[in-house]
């Protein structure tokens, strides 16, 4: 656990932003920003407790209470 990393991912109808945040606040006070995608990217499908998604070529796992956002942002991106 102690190479995971914590990202807070902002969608807004221009781009895809992926922030980093601290591990005591888990991913909710974003620090800096690591990039940027384009607002088309697809995020992917979530399913399962913990769904695997690509961030900047990164592996991420995203928590099920999570799961409707990431629908929502593919949903609205054409997806």
């Amino acid at each position: 656990m102690s190479r995971s990393k914590y990202r807070c991912v902002v969608v807004t109808n221009d781009a895809i932003t992926v922030l980093e945040s601290s591990k005591r606040s888990g991913g909710a006070k974003p620090q800096e920003m690591v990039g940027r995608m384009p607002r088309h990217t697809r995020l992917g499908r979530a399913s399962g407790r913990w769904a695997e998604v690509d961030l900047l070529g990164e592996r991420h796992w995203v928590h099920q209470r999570f799961h409707d956002q990431i629908a929502a942002a593919d949903r609205e991106a054409g997806f």
